[in-house]
């Protein structure tokens, strides 16, 4: 997650990860030992598959009559994202303009995450963006979203990006949600088509060209989005653009332009 604060260039973004797979980590490590006696052929493959689809099903909360126990994984993986949001909010401010890039599995928790936000409205959280109303940009990399809405009846809903609320605190901000997809990539997928609601929530679905050689033809494709030149480039144009509207709202000078990070990675590589 990122938020934009509006000070002076070096202070302009406040990055914060959010590292919820450590929460399954124990207990996909457990399964697997349980299974080490059996001396399964093609181990590697079956450990990608207990931490992939592993996440996915210990993630999904299951309606039930035992008691908390069912959405024991979801509650607890959203609450990582929770103190993780609050830690941003004292960072950034209350009011920060929220930028969140996910990827694969990510992709689908953060969706989740701020769409409970948006259904579930509570009072509870004291500033504006631990209610997630200043929601400004959202970026699936390598999204299994599609896949996600089987779950529902015609897929689903999707979260309002950018978050109704925004205009009341930055009329300014020009949200949007994109999403990276890589046709080689079988883990990712376009979300635009799959319902009419998807269509308006979703800025584009944008397919990129991930990976380096071979890779970038086969379903490994799916590592590569954080080092895409055009991922990083339409997300970095995005804050840019929101970092000037944000200090007009203010009534800050414009920034100098002068070279970055990625002025030179555009350079060079």
């Amino acid at each position: 997650m990122i938020a934009l604060t509006g000070e002076p260039c070096e202070d302009e973004l406040v990055v914060q990860p959010v590292y919820w797979a450590p929460i399954l980590d124990h207990l996909e490590d457990e399964l697997e030992e349980r299974l080490a006696p059996y001396r399964l052929a093609w181990q590697n493959t079956r450990s990608f598959i207990i931490s992939y689809l592993g996440d996915a099903i210990a993630y999904q909360p299951i309606p039930g009559e035992r008691g908390p126990e069912e959405t024991l994984i979801y509650k607890q993986i959203h609450e990582q994202f929770e103190h993780c949001l609050t830690r941003l909010a004292r960072m950034a401010g209350d009011k920060a303009p929220l930028c969140v890039i996910s990827h694969s599995l990510g992709s689908v928790i953060a969706s989740n995450f701020f769409h409970d936000k948006q259904i579930f409205r509570t009072s509870s959280f004291r500033s504006p963006m631990e209610r997630g109303e200043t929601l400004a940009f959202f970026y699936t990399l390598g999204s299994p979203i599609a896949i996600w809405g089987l779950r529902y009846k015609n897929f689903g809903d999707p979260l309002a990006v950018p978050a109704p609320q925004l205009k009341k605190h930055h009329p300014f901000i020009q949200g949007e949600w994109l999403n990276f997809f890589n046709k080689f990539d079988v883990l990712s997928y376009p979300i635009q088509s799959i319902n009419d609601r998807y269509c308006r929530a979703v800025t584009g679905d944008v397919q990129v060209n991930v990976g380096h050689g071979l890779f970038g033809l086969t379903p490994a494709a799916h590592l590569y989005y954080w080092t895409n030149r055009r991922v990083l480039g339409r997300i970095a144009e995005a804050l840019a653009r929101a970092t000037i509207a944000l200090r007009e709202e203010e009534g800050l000078p414009p920034v100098k332009k002068k070279k970055t990070w990625y002025s030179f990675y555009k350079r060079w590589f």
